[in-house]
């Protein structure tokens, strides 16, 4: 099964509904220079979670793919109540997500 990911052309921003990977997009959460953080539902676990997506503008330039990834692996690596878990991070359609815990 093909997944496709549904973006508002002008903004980029994802639309409500999307799936990509297992997560379902559910509403913005915030947004900063290097991405966007949605409200997102981990569907094989039902649970809610922080969706992070690089903006396509920085996804065109490895360094930031690299830092991006690096941040998510670095988040992994850390094991502390006071620190989010990180969930995944992966690419789809040349868009690169983030996924974590939701508090």
């Amino acid at each position: 099964m093909s997944e496709q990911v549904e973006r508002n052309a002008e903004s980029g921003v994802l639309a409500p509904g999307t799936v990509i990977s297992g997560f379902r997009i559910e509403r913005e959460l915030g947004r900063g220079a290097m991405a966007v953080v949605y409200l997102a539902t981990q569907l094989d676990l039902d649970r809610p979670v922080a969706f992070k997506v690089m903006s396509a503008e920085l996804a065109a330039d490895r360094e930031f793919v690299s830092r991006f990834v690096n941040e998510a692996r670095a988040a992994a690596a850390l094991n502390h109540p006071s620190i989010i878990q990180a969930y995944q991070v992966g690419e789809l359609d040349g868009q690169y997500f983030f996924c974590m815990e939701y508090v």
